[in-house]
């Protein structure tokens, strides 16, 4: 991973490819999938301010990131800016959407490129804290399940925090040192205030609905079984529905064919085995666990989707560099 460039209280490192955003998250270890060409770019950053954790992202390419952010605290995040085709749980969100993720629950996520996004991750006594802070009371208003609020964030307030945010990634020189050590705590009051706010906005459930659950699924058995020998004929029952549906499915949701999708998740595989193999272990044995023995075949089909040779994974492979979470300042 990059070395950490710093900010007035926040980290903040580029990512050039698909493993570093397994820390889109601080320490949450997501799975990433790349779903575009390469020249994959973006930057991340991370602070800490009173045990809260906030991370931000600006993602250059079409990704798929998903995971449990947290084991024992929930995080609220927000959309701010999420072009058309951007997914939570394979339905569409929007900019200004945001979103609750309960302690060991699983985000779910595609962003497409030049998606901009930023999070509080804290606990439920530090939640209902900010709110006494801000004169509010949550009572039976805490989320009670992990979903998107059916209200996103006002106009004005999320231009504000785009732009701050964007001033983030952008490193630009003579940043304002006090706002952008707070904007996390701006962000954190925003969605405290929604949720707080008359008439309260309804979770949206986060099960997928329509060719959205046909798609999930569909991945879920993918997902299981990439080792298998995997036939249309064989996603299709396991999403039970028919060839025709699937693909239509597929496409409105993922961009792509369903087998096109098995392919790309076999690559990823071998690209996470690679980066975790042994000195013994051969291109050729990673491949074949995966269902692909034609090596050639293989080279171009992984360069043309991480801009490398397996070759080159395989000798760059090594352990990543912890990104330097910092405390932030006190806010003005």
């Amino acid at each position: 991973m990059n070395q950490p460039k710093r900010l007035p209280g926040w980290s903040r490192h580029s990512v050039s490819k698909i493993e570093d955003l397994a820390d889109a998250v601080q320490g949450a270890g997501l799975s990433a999938v790349q779903l575009s060409r390469p020249n994959l770019t973006g930057t991340l950053a991370v602070a800490e301010h009173e045990g809260i954790i906030y991370n931000t992202g600006l993602i250059d390419g079409m990704v798929s990131i998903k995971g449990i952010l947290s084991q024992d605290m929930m995080t609220l995040g927000v959309g701010l800016h999420l072009p058309p085709g951007s997914r939570q749980w394979l339905n569409d969100v929007g900019s200004g959407d945001f979103g609750v993720y309960l302690q060991g629950d699983v985000h779910d996520g595609i962003y497409m490129p030049n998606s901009l996004y930023a999070s509080a991750t804290l606990s439920a006594a530090q939640m209902d804290q900010v709110a006494e802070e801000m004169g509010l009371i949550l009572n039976d208003h805490r989320p009670s399940r992990s979903g998107v609020s059916s209200r996103p964030l006002e106009g004005g307030l999320l231009q504000y925090l785009q732009l701050q945010f964007q001033k983030i990634h952008a490193a630009e020189d003579g940043a304002n040192e006090t706002v952008l050590p707070a904007v996390g705590r701006i962000l954190l009051e925003a969605i405290v205030g929604q949720l707080c706010r008359r008439p309260h906005p309804q979770m949206t459930h986060y099960d997928p609905t329509g060719l959205a659950r046909i798609v999930a699924r569909a991945r879920e058995f993918i997902d299981a079984n990439l080792e298998q020998p995997l036939s249309i004929r064989s996603i299709a029952s396991a999403a039970a529905t028919s060839h025709r549906t699937l693909h239509r499915a597929f496409q409105a949701v993922l961009g792509e064919p369903p087998y096109s999708y098995v392919q790309r998740a076999r690559l990823h595989r071998i690209r996470e085995d690679l980066n975790a193999a042994r000195d013994t272990e051969s291109i050729a044995a990673i491949a074949n666990r995966w269902g692909i023995s034609e090596l050639g075949r293989l080279s171009g089909q992984y360069r043309e989707m991480f801009g490398e040779l397996p070759s080159a994974t395989l000798t760059r492979a090594s352990p990543a560099v912890p990104l330097c979470v910092p405390k932030l300042a006190e806010s003005a």
